[in-house]
């Protein structure tokens, strides 16, 4: 049963609904969000129920308060998802897994701490020393705050020599990295086309996978300082969008390994439902890393407004959707993670 926001031409639901109601078992509680589509909330929802009898599909937003909810429902164990803020909406009962943005920083240490290859990353000071024996011969510097990064243009290659005369005014007013704190991370050579790999996860199941390939060599690793400083080493580069398809540079596509690192990136983040998770490959050793996750739930391309464009260049929501059967495949997390977390 879906218990709300039932379109008023879904009757045979409701019919469904009124016969199964009292037969019901357990809550999964979804507390969508603003990015969301609803209707791709209730897609799965209504998979689910037709898998799963003993479990009930209550759909609320973050604007609503418990009393959404009968007094007759929050008797039932219950499990709430939230894709970001639960705002007004307070679960009475249950586990509650929830998204909200995690610090790059806590990010790194989080994944190492699980066991999962990471490159080394820390806070960036400027004047200090850092050791090619510790770092290697290259480092990129990024911007710490999460609002900085997601429009690529940001990462900035570096023989790691010479951090030490690095300055701020280096970088031009308007540079992402004279605007705030930075990290410096060990730089993972992934070849000479810059590429990575977005992995969608929901509880660590893939729903959906997106290579990006950069459109322009980065410069031989023995070049000058400058044309290393100058060189784009991340697939999202705003050049790419000025002088390039979209479909040039990324693609819908999949590599078992790499999914099985993105459900290995969940056990860091057990309480993160939904995951956007970076993966490169380091070119020469084959190695995988995580470089960083989106936690806040801002990743849910098969229906953002945001990403409208770009979706319906690779294919539109049904090519996203169809790529690993993402409505069934939600489903069925949802139907294992409410059984064994009800409460």
């Amino acid at each position: 049963m879906i218990g709300r926001r039932i379109s008023a031409s879904s009757r045979s639901w409701k019919r469904t609904e009124e016969v199964i109601l009292r037969d019901k078992k357990i809550n999964l509680i979804l507390v969508g969000d603003p990015r969301f589509d609803w209707h791709d909330l209730e897609q799965i929802g209504y998979k689910l129920v037709r898998l799963a009898p003993d479990i009930a599909v209550q759909l609320v937003s973050r604007l609503d308060t418990s009393a959404a909810l009968s007094d007759e429902k929050w008797a039932r164990p219950s499990m709430t998802v939230s894709f970001g803020p639960l705002g007004n909406f307070e679960p009475r009962r249950g586990s509650v897994f929830m998204n909200r943005p995690i610090s790059k920083l806590d990010q790194i240490s989080m994944l190492k701490h699980a066991g999962i290859n990471v490159p080394r990353a820390e806070r960036f000071k400027f004047g200090q020393a850092y050791s090619e024996d510790e770092w290697g011969e290259f480092v990129v510097l990024k911007p710490l705050p999460l609002n900085l990064t997601s429009k690529g243009g940001t990462v900035q290659l570096i023989r790691t020599k010479n951090l030490k005369a690095l300055t701020p005014d280096r970088f031009p007013d308007d540079h992402a990295l004279s605007q705030g704190p930075a990290m410096i991370q060990q730089f993972i050579d992934t070849g000479e086309y810059a590429t990575n790999w977005r992995v969608l996860t929901l509880f660590g199941e893939p729903l959906h996978s997106l290579k990006s390939r950069a459109a322009i060599a980065r410069p031989a690793l023995s070049a000058t300082d400058e044309e290393i400083e100058s060189a784009i080493v991340e697939p999202k580069h705003p050049k790419f969008k000025a002088e390039f398809k979209y479909q040039d540079y990324r693609s819908l596509e999949s590599d078992p390994e790499i999914l099985e690192f993105a459900r290995l990136i969940h056990t860091a983040f057990p309480r993160t439902p939904l995951k956007g998770c970076d993966i490169v490959r380091e070119a020469k050793t084959g190695r995988l890393f995580a470089l960083e996750i989106n936690a806040g739930g801002n990743t849910w391309h098969f229906s953002s407004e945001i990403f409208a464009k770009n979706r319906q260049l690779l294919g539109g929501k049904e090519a996203f959707v169809k790529q690993f059967d993402a409505w069934k495949t939600a489903a069925e997390v949802f139907i294992r993670q409410t059984r064994a977390h009800a409460c």
